[in-house]
């Protein structure tokens, strides 16, 4: 129609900014009243899911809405829905969970990473690549990275840390925070509030900050020999190294033998709620 080839012939043309000019792409979602719907709400809904629809299948075009569009359309518009709706209500439905860490000079456990929830009441459980590719692109991260290092806090606030055994939490950051450059005073903030010492976090900056992250994949025979190599660098200059995903015990003797620092991943446990994690604390420390 004449409107769409108007927006197409504007986004056609470049942005004039900064002395320079810069090309934006555009993905439309159409509907037709009263054919897709009767009702405002109902015929915006539409138009978004046929938007995804545009952005799944190559971004920069136009998609009509139908009834036969892939749900996983209409389930990436419910999963917006719900993290914009949790990021405005203080984030109360995320649950932050913790994966021990063992060290392997004494094989047991000194920390834990902590890693954020999100099971939606509607459409059930929102993996983290999802919640988190999400909140990056809609501007949430910000907000939700600050409310779930809040919930850390406070749990470290309402445990005897000491008592536990608990040196150190791990606490993954996007790299859209680390652009703020309030982050540091937000987090000292934060920590201060709960009474709990920043030197007690450890901060993992997420792997989304590498764009071609599948490019760099190895396969098993690469890694065996990629590893000692790098385990060798990070020693030479006195860093400590925590190694993620261990599954099976050879996994766990192999990093060992390479001389890793720390070890994580589901041969000891998987990411535990608080309580449990508490529970599986105070076992290793003999409390119960």
């Amino acid at each position: 129609t004449t409107l769409f080839r108007s927006v197409k012939h504007i986004f056609a043309k470049p942005w004039y900014l900064k002395d320079g000019d810069y090309y934006c792409t555009m993905s439309m979602g159409s509907v037709v009243f009263p054919d897709d719907g009767n009702n405002v709400s109902d015929l915006i809904k539409k138009a978004d899911i046929a938007m995804y629809e545009a952005k799944r299948s190559g971004k920069n075009r136009i998609a009509k809405y139908s009834d036969n569009i892939d749900s996983s359309s209409i389930r990436k518009l419910d999963m917006e829905k719900s993290i914009r709706d949790a990021a405005n209500e203080n984030c109360e439905e995320f649950e932050v969970y913790f994966q021990p860490i063992y060290s392997n000079a004494d094989g047991k456990v000194m920390g834990a990473e902590a890693l954020a929830r999100l099971n939606d009441p509607e459409i059930g459980f929102i993996s983290p690549l999802d919640f988190i590719q999400i909140a990056e692109k809609n501007g949430d991260i910000i907000e939700i990275g600050k409310q779930i290092f809040e919930k850390v806090c406070m749990f470290l606030e309402n445990v005897d840390v000491k008592q536990l055994g608990i040196e150190f939490i791990n606490v993954n950051l996007s790299p859209i925070q680390c652009m703020s450059i309030n982050l540091p005073g937000d987090l000292a903030e934060i920590a201060k509030k709960h009474n709990v010492p920043m030197d007690m976090f450890n901060f993992e900056i997420t792997e989304s900050l590498i764009d071609d992250y599948d490019m760099i994949q190895v396969t098993n025979a690469g890694k065996a020999g990629f590893l000692p190599d790098l385990i060798n660098l990070f020693k030479h200059s006195k860093m400590e190294i925590v190694v993620e995903g261990i599954e099976t015990l050879e996994m766990k003797d192999k990093m060992a033998e390479l001389g890793c620092d720390y070890e994580q991943g589901y041969y000891f446990s998987k990411p535990l709620p608080p309580a449990e994690f508490v529970a599986y604390m105070e076992a290793q420390s003999g409390q119960i």
